[in-house]
């Protein structure tokens, strides 16, 4: 009898394992289903990309009906589960939820931004870890230079064209650099926003930008930004941000219009209604295996 395996999560875990066992399991040994938000894998590193209009949208996803050739895929959101029972709830595109039974689960629900109890933050900044997120950045800007072409005032023009990215890891030194040279590349279209100039700031509370990497690489890149005229102010945090300024920990006020929280990934908050052991920062606990700790059929 055919083992019904659910994939919970399309991103790269989730498509990547659906993608094995297509590969590796004989015909009509299992049926696979991914449960999934919307129909498309999202290759995230090329996201800085799509901000910048360097790429279009379509060329930074993969449609996953178009690459998953026996996989069902259900487009839906995991809601619970109940691991007792092998069952986990998905709630549709149409509002009704359903139980999907498994003999075996793989939990790739990926992670979301992790936000702080900061002052103005949840309202006025924006994400960037999604497409719909990277598409509102490009047309942001957009938007800036139009206001601040109108605008007679400097100071009031400065707050339009004031640009301030707090995390300097992969996500906001990249999405950063490629927005800058977006804006540079159609800015001698708005003359009195090429005359006053730009300004773009990148704040980051450890010690050096890109601490994934090791410091050298850091250090390189840090003078690449400052050459560009970045700012970049480390050992500092964002402490309150408001629909017109961005006020860090040292005490600078910095007026702007555009604040980008690229600082941090949790994990996703359905992990925590799965019924499936977590460390304190809420992640699954796993054996070397990938297997669920305490569930013979559960992988992550």
């Amino acid at each position: 009898m055919a083992w019904n395996v659910v994939i919970a999560g399309g991103g790269f875990g989730g498509f990547y394992a659906a993608k094995t066992l297509e590969k590796i399991l004989p015909p009509h040994a299992a049926r696979v289903t991914l449960v999934n938000d919307v129909n498309f894998m999202l290759y995230t590193p090329l996201l800085p990309g799509a901000a910048g209009g360097a790429l279009e949208p379509r060329h930074v996803v993969v449609p996953l009906r178009e690459e998953l050739e026996t996989t069902d895929l259900r487009l839906g959101s995991v809601v619970s589960a109940e691991p007792d029972r092998n069952v986990v709830r998905v709630e549709s595109l149409h509002g009704k939820t359903e139980e999907l039974p498994y003999d075996q689960l793989i939990v790739a629900l990926g992670s979301v931004s992790k936000t702080f109890p900061i002052p103005g933050l949840a309202e006025h900044a924006m994400g960037f870890k999604a497409l719909p997120e990277a598409i509102e950045l490009r047309n942001r800007v957009l938007r800036c230079l139009e206001a601040a072409e109108t605008l007679d005032d400097p100071a009031e023009r400065a707050e339009w064209l004031s640009f301030v990215f707090v995390g300097a890891g992969y996500a906001g030194l990249e999405g950063l650099a490629e927005l800058q040279d977006f804006a540079a590349d159609i800015i001698d279209l708005y003359p009195r926003c090429r005359t006053q100039g730009m300004r773009w700031v990148l704040v980051e509370a450890k010690e050096r930008v890109m601490t994934e990497i090791q410091p050298s690489l850091a250090e390189f890149a840090q003078r690449e930004l400052r050459s560009r005229g970045i700012e970049i102010c480390l050992n500092t945090s964002l402490n309150e941000v408001t629909p017109r300024s961005a006020t860090l920990s040292d005490g600078c006020v910095i007026p702007a219009r555009t604040v980008v929280w690229t600082t941090g990934v949790k994990p996703h908050p359905v992990v925590a209604e799965l019924g499936l052991q977590t460390d304190e920062g809420g992640r699954l606990v796993t054996d070397r295996n990938l297997r669920v700790a305490g569930r013979e059929n559960v992988w992550a």
